[in-house]
C-alpha cells in the first residue's frame, strides 16, 4: 500500500510530465482553462496507453517533419485494408474517409455526412 508521502511523490511526477507535455510544439497555440495540477487530482490511478496515441504521434511528427522542410504529404482516401497495403508503398500518409466509408460499407446502405456517427461495424 502506498503511503502518502509515495502519493504525494507521484502527483508532483505527473504534474511536471503534463507541464513537459504541454511544451511541446504542438500545443504552442493551445490555451487552457485549467491548469496541470488540476488535471493531475482529476485521474484516475489506472495508466491507460491507447494505441491510437502512438500514430497519432508519429503523424505529427510527419506532420512536423514536412512543415519544416516545405514538403507536402499526399495521400488519398482508402475505404479497405487490401487498398491500403497497395497504397502504403507509395503514400507515407492515408486517409480514411468517414463519408466514404458509411456510403460504401454502410449496413444500412444510406450515405451520410462525415460526422463521424455511424457505427464501428460500417468501417472495414
Amino acid at each position: 500500500m502506498a503511503s502518502i508521502e509515495q502519493e504525494e511523490q507521484q502527483y508532483l511526477a505527473d504534474v511536471q510530465a503534463v507541464k513537459t507535455w504541454w511544451r511541446d510544439s504542438r500545443w504552442r497555440y493551445t490555451t487552457r482553462p485549467f491548469t496541470a495540477e488540476q488535471i493531475v487530482a482529476k485521474r484516475g490511478n489506472l495508466k491507460i496507453e491507447y494505441p491510437s496515441n502512438v500514430q497519432s504521434k508519429k503523424l505529427w511528427k510527419l506532420l512536423e517533419e514536412h512543415f519544416a522542410n516545405k514538403t507536402a504529404s499526399f495521400t488519398y482516401g482508402c475505404l479497405e485494408p487490401t487498398m491500403l497495403t497497395q497504397m502504403v508503398k507509395y503514400l507515407d500518409t492515408v486517409y480514411v474517409s468517414g463519408w466514404q466509408s458509411s456510403s460504401t460499407a454502410s449496413s444500412t446502405d444510406e450515405p451520410s455526412p462525415d460526422l463521424a456517427d455511424y457505427p464501428m461495424v460500417s468501417c472495414r
